[in-house]
């Protein structure tokens, strides 16, 4: 009964070919988007995930408003606000600031780091 089953579906296929070709178009690229879209989350989720203590790790972002650009959400900020966030806030327990002004090597514990 199912092998009867078999050829009567592969027959349609043939018979149909159009049809048959964009069915399997459309289902090729939903899976491709599917898969894709599962990727991109993964990756949004997961970064920072190799650090220990990662839920506790947090990035301060200023919205910045350009004349003619509209509203800019970039990760520079000023200089106290380091200090200041240690200062008022008692739930901030340490704060690390970098700038980055072209390669240069990290030194921590005595190993050399490139940052690229």
């Amino acid at each position: 009964m199912i092998l009867n089953y078999l050829k009567l579906g592969v027959r349609s296929l043939f018979d149909q070919k159009s049809y048959t070709i964009i069915n399997i178009l459309g289902l090729s690229i939903g899976m491709a988007a599917f898969i894709l879209i599962f990727l991109h989350i993964q990756y949004e989720t997961g970064y920072n995930e190799h650090t220990k203590n990662s839920h506790r790790i947090y990035r301060c972002v200023e919205i910045q408003q350009a004349p003619g650009v509209g509203e800019q959400h970039v990760a520079v900020t000023m200089g106290p606000l380091g200090p200041a966030l240690l200062n008022d806030f008692p739930e901030v327990e340490a704060v690390n600031r970098i700038m980055y002004w072209g390669a240069r090597p990290l030194e921590y514990n005595g190993k050399v780091y490139d940052q690229r």
